[in-house]
């Protein structure tokens, strides 16, 4: 379904955790195992939303099938669960009617936010849900859902496809800008997080927005770098030539790495890398690994948009990889060893 329709369906359906825009964008985009996937450039729910997958209930089926799942809900087990864990309550009976008060105090303010569908349907507020209703105070282990924004690799608004839909892409823009103007909203202990991926995104829909995504598909690039910039193995990322390899150990200071136009195409800077991680090992040795990563260099991979393939050689541009990893390069030794060993094996039994 489109942006506004799949909105539209959470806010009908989820009243009472979904009392707005804002909090659909927040669980599509950013709610990693929300059940919603990328597929066909949207996203797309795997389950069956109550019956109504791929399509949007009408007001009145919205309001009975709410009243179905709460009415159906287990009032026994509540009236119990009160009971035991509040200590308020002299009986059983006492919590289910309680229960039953709850419900329907519940379902009505459910039904009140369905019926101000489209007034929610334009509320891009982070909700207040400091104090809870008159109705919720017996319930004592609520957690407060927001503020909650967090961010991860695997939240769908750091990973939006490159056959992505349009509306899809102006949402995705919506939600990116919402996270600039509303840093409030971080859950406390993640700011890091947003200040890691929010360049990251920036970087994507300004690439997804510009037409280019009929391009080259990303690809992992493998390189070594200077953990400081102003340093490098021959310039450093200012294009000054500094030589930080000059007194390694090995063969590295003595390879071939003079100006070339490669690193200058349409006037931009572009970075040397390998397209698999096993060619470093024909440009650097395991002598020249270990000196390396103990005078404050790092093996590193991109996830590169733009990237020129040579023999033994790709260049790439910084600004518009998606992601940066450091990676255990001294594992490669070893794990190309073994493979040296298994294929002598074969040759000897053959």
């Amino acid at each position: 379904m489109n942006v506004e329709n799949t909105v539209r369906q959470v806010l009908l359906l989820w009243p009472s955790i979904s009392p707005n825009r804002f909090s659909v964008m927040e669980h599509l985009f950013l709610t990693i195992g929300n059940g919603y996937e990328w597929k066909d450039g949207e996203l797309v729910e795997l389950g069956d939303q109550r019956g109504f997958k791929n399509r949007v209930p009408t007001v009145e089926e919205a309001i009975v099938s709410n009243i179905e799942d709460d009415l159906l809900s287990d009032l026994t087990f509540e009236a119990v669960r009160l009971y035991m864990t509040c200590g308020k309550f002299k009986s059983p009976r006492e919590g289910y009617m309680e229960e039953m008060r709850f419900k329907v105090e519940y379902m009505k303010e459910e039904i009140g936010l369905i019926l101000r569908i489209e007034e929610r349907m334009q509320d891009m507020s982070l909700p207040k849900f400091e104090k809870y209703p008159k109705y919720m105070e017996h319930y004592h282990n609520f957690d407060i859902p927001y503020p909650m924004m967090t961010i991860c690799q695997y939240s769908k608004l750091c990973n939006l496809p490159f056959d992505i839909k349009p509306d899809w892409l102006q949402a995705a823009r919506e939600m990116y800008e919402f996270l600039l103007a509303h840093p409030e909203g971080y859950e406390e202990g993640h700011d890091l997080d947003f200040i890691e991926w929010l360049p990251k995104i920036r970087t994507r829909l300004e690439i997804l927005e510009s037409g280019r995504q009929n391009m080259s598909p990303a690809k992992w690039l493998y390189r070594l770098e200077a953990e400081d910039p102003k340093n490098g193995l021959w310039y450093n990322s200012s294009n000054e030539y500094v030589w930080g390899c000059r007194d390694c150990a090995g063969d590295a200071k003595n390879l071939p790495m003079g100006p070339d136009k490669r690193y200058h195409i349409d006037g931009r800077n572009w970075f040397s890398s390998c397209s698999r991680k096993e060619d470093l090992l024909h440009w650097y040795s395991k002598e020249d690994a270990k000196w390396l990563l103990e005078h404050g260099f790092v093996f590193t991979r991109y996830l590169a948009l733009d990237y020129h393939e040579f023999e033994l050689e790709t260049v790439f541009l910084k600004e518009t990889a998606v992601e940066r990893e450091v990676i255990d390069f001294m594992n490669l030794f070893e794990e190309n060893r073994y493979e040296n060993n298994m294929e002598s094996e074969k040759a000897e039994g053959s």
